[in-house]
């Protein structure tokens, strides 16, 4: 007797057991289920953003109203997502076009410190601007970027070979340009000439990039 009331009451125990133990899975599978359908949602209005930004951005750049364009880009440049880079690249297109490298530079820098960029694209960014902005120095007859392609050039991942002749490249620029703004003798520069003798005796710099700085430093070295 004793025996067929201990079973029943291990039956009864391991039912309470299984019981609670189901309430707690199912209330589990319930949060997963609600997390699932939140994530499908989010998804799905993230996607629906992406979608009218898309049309939205290439129905801006094909109207020949740059006043609109401006405002519209700028709008899209708020959003987080692959079209606010390239609306921050149409606008720099834009602002270098009409020789506002002030206002350029200013999305440059943007680019660089708050979008994440892998660093090839931030190798990229980077080489474009220090080139931008070692030209409009020369074109304004200016050292107010001076400190900005500093940084450019040093943002410069050297591990992508193509981006390493380039680096090297720009840094020769930078000096003759620094050089050139405070009217000094290139021949009586040893810095630039001890750049230039490494660039012209390495190994690791392109054939184009030596060629384009040897016609600099024959044309600085020679004219009278």
């Amino acid at each position: 007797m004793q025996d067929t009331y201990a079973k029943n009451n291990f039956i009864k125990n391991s039912l309470v057991i299984i019981k609670d133990n189901f309430k707690f899975i199912l209330i589990i599978l319930t949060i997963i289920f609600t997390l699932f359908i939140v994530f499908q949602i989010y998804n799905y209005i993230n996607v629906k953003k992406l979608k009218e930004t898309s049309i939205e951005f290439f129905d801006i750049i094909e109207t020949n109203n740059r006043e609109l364009i401006f405002t519209s880009l700028e709008k899209i440049n708020n959003s987080n997502n692959i079209y606010s880079i390239l609306s921050d690249l149409k606008l720099i297109q834009m602002h270098n076009s009409d020789n506002n490298f002030k206002n350029s530079n200013k999305i440059y820098l943007k680019l660089i410190e708050e979008r994440n960029l892998d660093n090839i694209y931030l190798s990229a960014v980077a080489s474009h601007a220090a080139f931008t902005l070692i030209n409009a120095s020369y074109k304004n007859k200016s050292d107010n970027f001076l400190v900005d392609i500093q940084k450019y050039i040093s943002l410069i991942d050297e591990e992508f070979e193509s981006f390493k002749s380039l680096k090297y490249e720009l840094q020769y620029l930078s000096l003759l340009l620094e050089n050139d703004i405070n009217k000094l003798t290139y021949k009586e520069n040893s810095e630039l000439l001890d750049l230039y003798n490494i660039i012209n005796n390495s190994d690791e710099i392109s054939s184009s990039v030596k060629e384009r700085v040897k016609k600099i430093h024959d044309y600085q070295f020679y004219k009278k």
